[in-house]
């Protein structure tokens, strides 16, 4: 289900007809990044690490992020726009799931 979802927002992000094997290649460096980013903490535990720093190279828009870009073909700010909207409602999420959890934990600890 993730993949399909990081299909049309790779489509969706691509603002040029690459069609070179090394702007294919940067456009799956940005896809597996994306990928990472949407990830779940409470689905992959042992993935916490990568999925920070995924989260943190969209969300800081650094030289890297923006060189990355360009060499997909892909306008840095939009990809920046559409991911920081995926990570936040992921987070939002989240943070819901866990105050219910803790909610719910205090309900049968008493």
């Amino acid at each position: 289900m993730a993949s399909s979802k990081l299909s049309k927002f790779v489509v969706a992000v691509d603002n040029t007809d690459i069609k070179t094997e090394e702007g294919k290649l940067w456009k799956s460096v940005i896809s597996m990044a994306a990928y990472d980013a949407v990830k779940k903490t409470e689905y992959d535990v042992y993935a916490g690490r990568e999925i920070l720093e995924a989260r943190n190279w969209f969300r800081n828009k650094g030289w890297d992020f923006h060189y990355v870009c360009n060499l997909a073909g892909m306008n840095p700010d939009y990809v920046h726009f559409k991911m920081m909207r995926q990570i936040n409602k992921i987070e939002k999420g989240m943070k819901q799931w866990s105050k219910k959890s803790a909610l719910d934990a205090s309900v049968t600890a008493t």
